[in-house]
């Protein structure tokens, strides 16, 4: 990317969504990125901004280091942790399966012992504030050195976003707001429930995401049934528990769903109580609301309420 009398340039891409999509292109203004190594695709650069944009939020909301791996637009999974190393790996690992081939976002510095980790993967590429130049040169070389490596030049959280999107010959034009969870929501897993909630901002709708400490192991993207997408989630979840033996080490009190608009029927909260979920979080609104939530009350599940829907199309 260059830039000339103080305007960013227009840097092209390898193709579009698909090889066959030609004269793909990208500008970054504002908020610009600069690609140090590979040559990124359109959709690269979709889930680098979705990616990147998600855990400035998490590092706002919850001050933590944290990294999401992205697939096609949505995450497979994301984490918060001590370090980047740990927070990636945990990401990376929530659905080792989906994360095959992601593109991975951190919100902080990425260093030697993350890359040489990075070195041995299947991974498309990686978007961050900064890199040791020892983890830069490591990731320089993957994949005989078309490892995309992209850097942003930003590490503020957004707060107003002016989105224009035009499609076969229509012009669509929206200003988006940043939105967090309410300030007077008070809960001793609050953390794991923001990490939630800002993941459904940036996960296609209809979304749910199943969150256990620092981890979303369930998230469900993109289904058209909420029903559905609680099912895809919850065995996402079980899978993830599967795999590691926890079936008796699981603190089953700390699974929290989070869905990023209503629950308007009754079967949603008997799926969720089948994968044993003790606190559900949603939008609230739905005429059904006070049914839904003494259902779920019956069940001994936890039901917290929030105002604006979180939808991303």
């Amino acid at each position: 990317m260059k830039r000339f009398n103080n305007f960013f340039l227009r840097t092209p891409l390898k193709y579009g969504l698909n090889p066959s999509d030609i004269n793909a292109s990208f500008i970054s203004n504002n908020r610009p990125i600069q690609i140090l190594n590979g040559n990124p695709s359109y959709i690269n650069i979709l889930d680098s901004l979705y990616g990147y944009n998600l855990v400035l939020d998490i590092k706002k909301d919850l001050n933590k280091t944290a990294s999401a791996s992205y697939k096609h637009t949505s995450p497979a999974g994301v984490v918060f942790d001590t370090n980047v190393y740990n927070s990636l790996y945990g990401a990376r690992n929530c659905d080792s399966l989906s994360s095959f081939g992601d593109f991975i976002a951190v919100n902080d510095v990425v260093d030697e012992k993350t890359a040489n980790y990075l070195k041995k993967e299947v991974s498309d590429g990686i978007i961050a504030p900064d890199y040791e130049i020892s983890a830069l040169e490591i990731l320089r070389n993957k994949k005989k050195g078309q490892y995309i490596v992209l850097k942003a030049d930003f590490n503020n959280s957004w707060s107003e976003d002016t989105q224009i999107r035009s499609l076969y010959g229509t012009e669509l034009h929206q200003t988006r707001n940043n939105i967090f969870l309410d300030n007077n929501i008070t809960h001793p897993y609050l953390d794991s429930i923001k990490l939630g909630f800002n993941t459904c901002k940036y996960t296609q709708s209809n979304t749910i995401v199943i969150v256990y400490e620092n981890k979303c192991l369930g998230i469900s993207a993109g289904q058209q049934n909420r029903v559905g997408s609680i099912e895809i989630a919850g065995t996402k979840l079980n899978n993830y528990i599967q795999k590691y033996n926890l079936e008796d080490k699981i603190d089953y009190n700390k699974l929290i769903l989070v869905s990023d608009s209503f629950l308007p029927f009754k079967d949603n909260i008997d799926i969720a109580h089948k994968y044993n979920i003790k606190t559900i979080v949603s939008q609230s609104g739905s005429i059904r609301d006070n049914e839904v939530i003494d259902y779920a009350k019956n069940l001994n599940i936890e039901f917290i309420t929030f105002k604006n829907r979180l939808f991303l199309h």
